[in-house]
């Protein structure tokens, strides 16, 4: 029904909608057996990011060192053992995480091709949900193992580590 009003009065039409008659028509079986497929997918997306934020709060944790370390020497030999190594290992998971076209977070967002797709995949469409799921695995894999290892591992270093409070005061 279209509604159209012009000067106080209105005008009422039945329209019908059809599809381009030069695209194929949709295949609304095979489009309903791909959101089905999301379902499985979204899910461990969930987990992810609450994962992932677990890990991105190491972040600040890491910056307050750094920051702590430019404003005192001594606290900064303190850490110079495993605060580098730590944090470039923080830094490398980022980067194999969101990386601009390799990275897991760019593979993960192909599984969007279930909601765009009007026909049953194609075989590299299908690949590329696969490599999707496989990256999901993957980036939780990698994030649970550097807040099951190397993050731990840091908080017992740091915990022994004293500052002055004239360093954290003076800014």
């Amino acid at each position: 029904m279209l509604v159209t009003k012009k000067d106080g009065s209105l005008s009422f039409s039945k329209i019908t909608v059809r599809s381009d008659p030069r695209s194929p028509a949709p295949d609304t079986g095979a489009m309903k057996q791909n959101l089905k497929r999301t379902g499985p997918i979204v899910n461990r997306i969930k987990d992810l990011n609450i994962l992932y934020q677990r890990y991105f709060e190491c972040s600040h944790s890491i910056s307050l060192v750094e920051n702590l370390s430019s404003k005192s020497e001594a606290f900064a030999v303190s850490v110079k053992d495993f605060h580098p190594r730590t944090k470039g290992a923080y830094d490398a998971l980022e980067r194999r995480l969101s990386g601009r076209q390799a990275g897991l977070f760019s593979k993960i967002n192909e599984y969007m091709i279930l909601y765009t797709a009007s026909t049953a995949l194609t075989e590299d469409e299908e690949k590329s949900v696969s490599a999707s799921a496989e990256a999901i695995e993957e980036a939780i894999t990698q994030i649970n193992s550097f807040l099951s290892r190397e993050w731990p591992d840091y908080l017992k270093n740091l915990a022994s580590k004293q500052i002055s409070l004239d360093a954290v005061l003076n800014r």
